[in-house]
């Protein structure tokens, strides 16, 4: 039997054979198998090859894991389904949370418009019925909107309740105009007015403040009277409500021509500003025409009354009877009545 090439085995000693098998003591050990030689002449290893390594020892290392490691491609589909399923849930909770807010909001509406129906309740409303006249119209209109401005209440608030306080033919003629258009049909505050002034503003009435307000002069009223009929037949005018220029400039030449020519070296923001001017300079103009007319009367005074000389003074000392000239201003110094002098006097 050959020899044995290999170290002898100890006990818990793992050792590896030559063909790199794992070899514990006590199991047998098999011989590696003869290598075959070439019959020609050993040829020498050429350069770029390797030369055979020595058996290398492996004592004491573990075997190598054989589990089978999971595919990263299951990982993410696996967290792609769960982000999946959260996004569903917060969008379940979002449209739960949505119908709980509709469903509050349109409480709120509800006891809001009832408290708004009893606050207007509480104005005590004027009631319109369709009047020929249209300066009536045209106050119940400006009452409703002073009113709708103090409650602070929208658009569509604005039209029901105004339009709760039309009787008769005005009534009337509201239904058929809500019979023109659908039920859901949400009617805004301007166009309720454009349709009002329509029916009961004719054409002619229009005309008739338009021509009034092209002729409209301050005169011999204030600043603050001429701009409170200014506003009153500017409504009639729509370039006059929409063209804050033209409204300026038509203002401006209506105003007497002593204050117009002190506006013209003023610079207007708005209309506000330009009123306010006007009223400086006419307040102005107030207190110069007070100042002169005190300073013509004392002078006029002063013309009219006599001055005494001292020798006239001393006569009426001298005199002191004659202290009226003539007719019933006589006095008589004796009996102290008017008509006589003290010489004429009877009862002396």
């Amino acid at each position: 039997m050959a020899p044995s090439h290999y170290p002898r085995l100890q006990t818990g000693h793992l050792l590896t054979s030559p063909t790199n098998e794992v070899v514990r003591e006590g199991s047998p050990v098999r011989s590696p198998a003869p290598s075959v030689r070439s019959s020609g002449p050993e040829r020498e290893p050429t350069s770029g090859t390797i030369p055979p390594q020595s058996p290398v020892s492996h004592v004491g290392t573990p075997p190598p894991n054989t589990q089978p490691e999971t595919p990263h491609g299951d990982v993410i589909s696996q967290l792609t389904t769960v982000i999946i399923q959260q996004q569903a849930s917060i969008a379940t909770l979002l449209e739960a949370l949505q119908r709980n807010m509709d469903a509050v909001a349109s409480k709120i509406e509800e006891v809001s418009g009832a408290n708004m129906f009893e606050w207007f309740q509480g104005l005590r409303p004027p009631s319109f019925s369709g009047a020929p006249v249209s300066v009536l119209a045209q106050h119940w209109l400006n009452k409703m909107a002073k009113m709708m401005r103090s409650l602070h209440c929208s658009d569509a608030q604005k039209v029901i309740l105004a339009t709760y306080a039309l009787e008769g033919e005005a009534d009337i003629w509201w239904e058929g105009m809500l019979r023109r258009v659908p039920s859901d049909y949400e009617w805004t505050w301007n166009e309720f007015k454009k349709r009002f002034n329509e029916k009961y503003f004719p054409p002619f009435y229009r005309h008739e403040k338009i021509s009034e307000f092209l002729k409209l002069e301050q005169g011999n009223m204030t600043v603050s009277q001429y701009e409170v009929c200014f506003d009153e037949l500017s409504r009639y005018v729509p370039k006059a409500v929409e063209d804050e220029e033209y409204k300026l400039e038509k203002f401006k030449i209506g105003l007497r021509l002593e204050i117009q020519s002190r506006l013209c070296t003023f610079d207007f923001t708005d209309f506000a500003d330009l009123v306010d001017k006007a009223m400086r300079i006419n307040k102005d103009f107030e207190r110069r025409s007070k100042t002169r007319a005190l300073i013509q009367g004392s002078a006029s005074k002063a013309k009219t009354t006599p001055i005494a000389s001292p020798m006239a003074e001393k006569r009426m000392e001298l005199v002191p009877h004659l202290t009226h000239s003539s007719g019933q201003d006589k006095l008589c110094d004796y009996c102290r009545r008017q008509g006589h002098f003290l010489k004429q006097c009877f009862k002396k």
